[in-house]
């Protein structure tokens, strides 16, 4: 009863105004005439697998952000709950937080997220990032080791990958840039599996 009364009174609002009631509309703070894109830009160097963040500050609200992905040098993570937007008088600014460490000793660039306003992309310059050349532990000296495995994989043919769970499995193989599914696994094989995984 009580929510056919809330869309009743919903119904009622719109025919009166002729449109949706301001709670369910979201109002977008208005364009600014040159979007800008800063960062606290200082030298960088960071130790192998080293977690490190930026923050980018906006004259603006994106409609979307494209972040990084994972290249051969670093691997980057980023969460909403590390952006924020406050609009005050009129200005919107907008603090986008990256988080990124390195899977390499080399040192890297560092390239822009992407921010998108009313079908236009914006970025800013790429960070250089400078990675301490120091001697690896033994077990930074295996990281690295998986780290270049996995590299070499995501981009070998006949790469083979096993996607499961508690109960379920498969394998499949990569061919002509795409993995394609090969066969189930048994429920034995996901057993095994997953008690060489514990």
């Amino acid at each position: 009863m009580k929510s056919l009364m809330f869309w009743l009174m919903l119904l009622f609002a719109y025919n009166c105004s002729g449109q949706m009631p301001n709670f369910f509309l979201k109002k977008k703070a208005k364009s600014p005439e040159f979007p800008l894109i800063n960062f606290s830009h200082i030298d960088r160097t960071i130790s192998f697998n080293e977690r490190d963040s930026i923050i980018y500050t906006l004259n603006f609200e994106p409609d979307s952000v494209s972040m990084l992905d994972q290249n051969n040098y670093f691997i980057s993570l980023y969460s909403r709950n590390s952006s924020s937007s406050t609009t005050v008088n009129g200005e919107t600014k907008s603090t986008y937080t990256l988080l990124f460490y390195p899977i390499s000793t080399k040192d890297f660039k560092l390239p822009s997220p992407k921010f998108y306003l009313d079908g236009k992309e914006y970025i800013t310059d790429s960070i250089p990032i400078k990675v301490i050349h120091r001697e690896l532990t033994e077990q930074e000296k295996l990281m690295l080791k998986f780290y270049n495995l996995r590299n070499t994989l995501d981009k070998s043919e006949n790469t083979m990958q096993i996607v499961f769970n508690d109960e379920l499995g498969y394998y499949c193989i990569k061919q002509n840039g795409r993995f394609m599914i090969v066969n189930e696994l048994t429920k034995h094989q996901v057993k095994i599996i997953n008690k060489l995984m514990k």
